[in-house]
Parts: structure tokens; C-alpha cells; sequence
């Protein structure tokens, strides 16, 4: 963990205020995929307004200014389908802000992977969801997307070598699901071959799409067995992952409801009490502006405010954020974190527990 987030916690706990850490840029609801259990086409017939990326660059100014460390380029759909994407990309780096992008990786062409890999472009996140074509792509929902995610990794590759350069590194994050739970120790082993720096495993974030992607309870109990075998084949062939969270059978059975996930660590007056830091370092931001602290809470977008009419800065310090920041600190588990992704609460045991350790240390 980054020793200045830890720094930033701290004042924090501390009862100063710090900048935001990290900012989520959703730069567009478009999609070139129909992945099963995604709610985006539900999004996209509605047609929501998004800001083009002039309004984006404008946002990546002012996160420079305020001292953001970090700028994440997400979904709502496809980054890559943005016009305008690589302007963004490069003014992220133009301020020298570590940068990282979750992607299906089925658009790069490969003038937009050798600029990727020229300008030191940090992490590429790659949502793949199965070993081979056959479970990748119906997950994904469209035919060839298993073999153009992996044309595309190889053109990676094959340009970092050709420069010489170690960036960006490559992570596969594949969400688990009926489908794929007994297939663990399979992706592990692709992605040595595709020598990608993590395999990180996400619990399946559960809405009214993805309840057909649901466990069984059979596959819950088998899937801690799975677990534990991925992860002795992934010692062996030295292929980092987070594959042995999942060996924790009352994880596993939580996993899709994230409030009692919380509960599983929660301790009285320890940082675990608190319910989730994220709103204490990052700020999302949706495609047509809306700006908030937990991405849950952009479901009503409405009484949302959006970043056309403020700044992050009066965002960051204002009323809103910091009653929604007072009632992570009292404990409470709003209902909205029922549908969060699970993966983020895994992210918050890590930093809760470095924290806690970092915290001892400067005693």
C-alpha cells in the first residue's frame, strides 16, 4: 500500500481532513459488449447525457492541483468506446498521476497499445472471465472476444519488449460465478503464459441481471476446495494472485452479500469498526458528471450534484460528503452497500489491516 494513502487515512482518523487519493473516472455508459449480468444496456436505452472528454481533461486539471495521486478509468461501459480516450489517458500522464484503466480489451488497435506502452501508461485491468473462448465468450455475450483479448495482451507484450519498458503492467480480473468457479487453477495458468503481473479475483457482484450467474449451494462449498488448488499451483509457478481469499469458506458464503462480508472483520474500536475507508480517499465520477463519494450512491441520480456546476474541491470538503463520511465512522451499513461489489470490501480488509500496522508504527 502507497505510504501516502496511509498518511491521508491517519489525518483522517486523526480529525484533520486530507485531499482525495484516488479519482474513478466512468467516461462513458457505451459498451461494444452484452456481458450477462451487467446492467449497462438497461443504462444505455436510456440515453443519459455524457460530458465529452474536454470536460474530462478539465476534471484531470484540477485532481493535479488538489494533489490526487492516482486516476482510475473504469466502466459504466467500455472505456475504449469514448472519443476521446487517449486525450484523456495522456493528459492523466502529462501530470505525472499514476494511472490505471479496467478495460474488455477487444478495441485496442495496435497504434493505441504501442502509444499505451511510449507513454509509460501504468496499469491495464482486463476483465476476463474464463481460461478459453468458449466460457470467456458467453459470459461476454459476443463471439471472438476471448481470442481478441488475447491478440491484444501478445501486441502488448510484444511492444514492452521492443521498448524495453515494464509498463504497463497487466492484471486479469475475472469475476467469479457459476460458471468459472471451477476453473481457478485454469486461469492461473493462463496468466503465466500471458505473463501478466496479478490475477485478481472478484466476488460476483450481484443485481437483477446477474442472479442467473449465482452459486449453487453444491458450487459454494466446492469453490474454497478450488480456491486452495489454484493457489498451490500458483506458488508453484509463480503466478501472483488473491486466489487464496477465496480458500475462506464463511468469505465464500458471504461473498455476494457485501454487508454481512463487513460484519464477517467487524471489531469494536479497531479501524474495523468503521465501515468502508473508500470515502475517505476516493471520489467517482459517472459519465454525465454525477460526482460521489461510493458509486452505490449514483443510483438516484437526481439529488445527485454534478461536477459541471462544482468542483471537486467544494465536492470533497462540502455538507454531503462529510455526513456521508460521519456515518462510515459511527459503523452503519447503508442498504445501498448490499449491492456493492464484494472485491472493494476485500480492498478495504487490506488497507484497514495496513493501516493498523502503519498506525503502530509511528506510535
Amino acid at each position: 500500500m502507497e505510504k501516502e494513502l496511509l498518511i491521508r487515512l491517519s489525518n483522517w482518523l486523526n480529525g484533520e481532513q486530507s485531499n482525495p487519493f484516488i479519482i474513478t473516472l466512468h467516461p462513458t455508459w457505451k459498451c461494444n459488449l452484452r456481458c450477462r449480468g451487467c446492467i449497462i444496456p438497461t443504462v444505455q436505452n436510456k440515453k443519459l447525457h455524457e460530458i465529452p472528454y474536454s470536460g474530462f481533461l478539465k476534471i484531470i486539471d484540477e485532481a493535479a492541483k488538489l494533489d490526487v495521486r492516482r486516476i482510475e478509468i473504469h466502466g459504466e461501459g467500455e472505456p475504449l468506446c469514448k472519443p476521446g480516450i487517449i486525450k484523456i489517458i495522456q493528459r492523466i500522464k502529462k501530470h505525472n498521476i499514476r494511472a490505471s484503466m479496467t478495460t474488455n480489451c477487444t478495441l485496442f488497435t495496435e497504434e493505441k497499445i504501442r502509444d499505451m506502452v511510449r507513454m509509460d501508461f501504468d496499469i491495464i485491468a482486463v476483465s476476463l472471465d474464463g481460461p478459453n473462448a468458449k466460457i470467456h465468450d458467453h459470459l461476454r455475450g459476443v463471439k471472438g472476444t476471448f481470442n481478441r483479448v488475447v491478440k491484444n495482451l501478445t501486441i502488448f507484450k510484444k511492444y514492452k519488449e521492443k521498448m524495453k519498458k515494464d509498463k504497463p503492467e497487466i492484471i486479469l480480473v475475472p469475476f467469479l460465478n457459476k460458471f468459472n468457479y471451477n476453473l481457478l487453477e485454469e486461469m492461473i495458468i493462463l496468466g503465466k503464459k500471458l505473463e501478466v503481473k496479478l490475477v485478481n479475483f472478484k466476488p460476483l457482484m450481484l443485481n437483477e441481471k446477474s442472479e442467473k450467474l449465482r452459486f449453487t449451494k453444491k458450487q459454494l462449498e466446492e469453490l474454497s476446495t478450488y480456491a486452495e488448488e489454484a493457489y498451490e499451483t500458483a506458488k508453484e509457478i509463480g503466478m501472483e494472485t488473491n486466489v487464496e481469499t477465496f480458500v475462506d469458506k464463511n468469505l465464500v458464503k458471504n461473498q455476494t452479500d457485501v454487508s454481512k462480508m463487513i460484519q464477517l472483520k467487524r471489531k469494536k474500536n479497531t479501524l474495523f469498526s468503521i465501515t468502508c475507508f473508500r470515502p475517505f480517499y476516493q471520489i467517482d465520477i459517472n459519465p454525465n458528471g454525477i460526482i460521489f463519494l461510493c458509486h452505490q450512491t449514483s443510483e438516484n441520480q437526481e439529488s445527485k450534484e454534478n461536477i459541471c456546476n462544482t468542483t471537486l474541491t467544494e465536492f470533497w470538503y462540502g455538507a454531503k460528503a462529510k455526513s456521508f463520511r460521519d456515518a462510515m465512522k459511527r459503523g452503519k451499513i447503508p442498504e445501498i452497500c448490499k449491492h456493492c461489489c464484494g472485491g472493494y470490501t476485500l480492498d478495504d480488509w487490506t488497507l484497514k489491516y495496513e493501516l493498523e500496522q502503519f498506525i503502530t508504527e509511528i506510535k
